[in-house]
């Protein structure tokens, strides 16, 4: 069933009459607001992903998007990346080729640039955005939704994994001793610090030596209770230390916290790798040094 109002319906209608065999116009930036999508939806060119649970999707999404399940995204044990032929299919189900601008949301800012930052591990750079506030925010503004289930024609992806935006154990360890490398603990101030002992005892608890630590949650900020990534002056305050002769590596415990931080750096021109395995390898990894209050175990 889909919903609009009727004023809404007619101001669509007018747009898409308009554009209805158009190209979609070149994508205005890494965020991309609702009126863009709006104006370019209907595009041939246009791929609309909705990256929330397939329960949510079902229930109500913006109209004409797909679906791919950010949890569709996790290899069953591992280092949290699927094989390039898993990648591959997933995207092709989602009508993704080489040459498709795709729009991510979500709702909270937890898995779109988890999405966004595969996209751009398997080469597809410079065509992807995040819609502005999400689902939520398309709510609000009473824009077109449906629960219609929508299944892409498949279309052909051809995956080039890029070395410069995955890393490994590898890759942190030679960083420890390296002056031109930073690392980043997206997780939170408690985590970083090992304030919580895990309740199986199995796990170590502290941070990486030294990482320093930004909370995927510093890089939001909420509009009427929306979240968004904060604002440009604000995300290159957060990160002033991050220059442009430094490497930076991004790590958390679960896949998704250190993917908003690395969107919010593409937001304001730097770049960055996420170490894919994470504090779960690190941490159960007795030969590698753990810190906890400062002190190194």
């Amino acid at each position: 069933m889909i919903k609009y109002t009727v004023n809404n319906f007619c101001l669509l209608f007018v747009l898409f009459l308009g554009h209805s065999l158009a190209i979609a116009a070149d994508l205005p930036g890494l965020l991309v607001d609702k009126q863009w999508l709006v104006s370019n939806m209907d595009s041939s060119d246009v791929v609309v992903v909705d990256v929330r649970s397939t329960e949510k999707y079902k229930y109500s999404h913006i109209l004409g998007a797909y679906n791919i399940s950010i949890d569709k995204t996790y290899p069953s044990q591992g280092n949290r990346l699927l094989s390039i032929s898993a990648m591959r299919k997933l995207f092709e189900r989602a009508g993704i080729s080489n040459n498709k601008t795709v729009i991510l949301y979500d709702e909270d800012y937890m898995d779109a640039p988890r999405m966004f930052w595969l996209l751009e591990v398997f080469g597809h750079v410079n065509k992807v955005g995040i819609l502005d506030g999400g689902f939520p925010g398309w709510i609000r503004s009473n824009l077109p939704q449906s629960s219609e289930i929508y299944e892409a024609k498949h279309d052909k992806f051809h995956p080039t994994i890029d070395p410069d935006k995955y890393v490994t154990k590898m890759s942190i360890l030679l960083a420890l001793k390296a002056s031109d490398m930073m690392v980043i603990d997206a997780r939170s101030n408690n985590d970083y610090h090992g304030a919580e002992e895990q309740s199986n005892g199995d796990t170590r608890v502290g941070h990486i030596p030294d990482a320093i630590n930004i909370p995927w949650k510093n890089n939001l900020s909420y509009l009427d209770g929306v979240p968004r990534i904060a604002p440009l002056a604000e995300l290159s305050e957060l990160y002033a230390r991050v220059t442009d002769n430094v490497s930076v590596f991004l790590y958390d415990d679960d896949g998704k916290k250190a993917a908003v931080n690395y969107f919010a750096l593409r937001m304001i021109g730097k770049n960055a790798a996420i170490y894919g395995a994470g504090w779960n390898e690190w941490a159960q990894d007795v030969a590698l040094p753990v810190v906890k209050f400062g002190s190194v175990n």
